[in-house]
């Protein structure tokens, strides 16, 4: 994951995923960039969808929303500064020191 990812993130470029499938991607992008993506979304969204925040205890999903971290302060707010939930990161939590995966039964 971390290969196919690491150009984004190196960019400083904030990507996620959105039902249904839909790749969201912010930042400075360069046409190198844009074609990078085109090129492997398949791989982009399967990627985002195993990552460490998607699999967390701490992750909310209100609404329709892709989901947010209900647990670390360093993160920017979701939804204004006094907002609880924080957008997760561009890693998909890689370097997360809390995260906490759910256990199957």
């Amino acid at each position: 994951m971390d290969s196919l990812l690491s150009p984004l993130y190196k960019a400083g470029l904030h990507v996620e995923v959105r039902p249904p499938s839909r790749l969201i991607v912010s930042g400075d992008l360069t046409d190198e960039l844009r074609r990078y993506i085109r090129t492997h979304k398949a791989e982009i969204l399967l990627a985002l969808e195993d990552s460490n925040c998607q699999r967390c205890i701490h992750l909310r999903r209100p609404g329709a929303a892709y989901g947010y971290c209900s647990i670390r302060d360093d993160l920017p707010p979701a939804y204004g500064d006094t907002h609880p939930l924080r957008i997760c990161p561009a890693d998909g939590g890689a370097s997360c020191a809390v995260v906490c995966f759910i256990r199957p039964h």
